[in-house]
């Protein structure tokens, strides 16, 4: 299992912290910011685990908040820029946004190529 299968197999505790600022501040950032843009270099496949212990990655959390003020009486958007490496990841990432796309028609989903495996 190479560092970055291993990494999105459980949420850590940075990531609960990236997801609490992120649940706390985006919404309230665009609501006075207007359109206010997200870019997840990182992206995965949009959940940590596999199937009934699946959480909820970044894209998904954006992608729920982006729905929920694009809905709302003051509508902002909240275009979105994931961005995966690994076509598997990639796969699942597409297919786990996909249901946000209606309701949000901004969201650019990527993937790009390393050139090398980063070292740790």
């Amino acid at each position: 299992m190479t560092w970055d299968d291993e990494f999105f197999e459980s949420r850590r505790l940075t990531s609960k912290l990236k997801h609490y600022v992120l649940r706390r501040y985006v919404k309230e950032f665009a609501y006075h910011l207007g359109t206010t843009y997200h870019v997840d270099g990182f992206a995965g496949a949009g959940e940590y685990g596999t199937g009934e212990n699946r959480e909820a990655g970044s894209p998904i959390l954006i992608a729920r908040l982006a729905t929920e003020i694009a809905t709302a009486p003051r509508s902002i958007q909240l275009p979105r820029l994931n961005v995966e490496a690994d076509n598997e990841r990639f796969a699942s990432l597409e297919a786990a946004t996909a249901p946000y796309k209606p309701h949000t028609s901004s969201t650019i989903t990527t993937r790009h190529s390393l050139t090398r495996s980063p070292t740790f």
